[in-house]
């Protein structure tokens, strides 16, 4: 299967939630006011279409594959996150680990999917 490169700007990532791990500034969204993104605002960003201010994949109007997928509605295209976005979000927000236990996470999480995570440049 051949990879996506996805590179996540140490000095750009948002996250850990308000604890004392957390990086960067503002709301955790895929892309937020003050220009962070989380670990899948990376991603989504790739499609480069407007992914600003959007809490997860699941409220985006497009498909990002493997990250989120349409649902049964049938009044109106909408899109459900999958089993991959929910647990990376999980891991990204989580207050208790550090950047670095959520880059090993991550690439761990990602490692059968069609996305290669690579973490750049150094922490703000």
């Amino acid at each position: 299967m051949k990879k996506i490169l996805v590179q996540i700007n140490r000095s750009k990532w948002r996250t850990g939630g308000s604890g004392k791990y957390m990086t960067g500034d503002g709301c955790t969204k895929l892309l937020n006011y003050e220009k962070y993104k989380c670990c899948l605002g990376f991603i989504c960003a790739i499609k480069k279409k407007k992914i600003q201010n959007y809490d997860a994949p699941d409220s985006l109007c497009f498909l990002v594959e493997q990250l989120n997928e349409r649902s049964n509605n049938t009044y109106c295209a909408t899109y459900c996150s999958t089993s991959l976005s929910d647990a990376a979000i999980e891991i990204n927000d989580d207050e208790l680990t550090t950047p670095q236990e959520k880059e090993k996470l991550l690439k761990q999480l990602f490692k059968n999917s069609i996305y290669k995570l690579e973490f750049v440049g150094s922490y703000k």
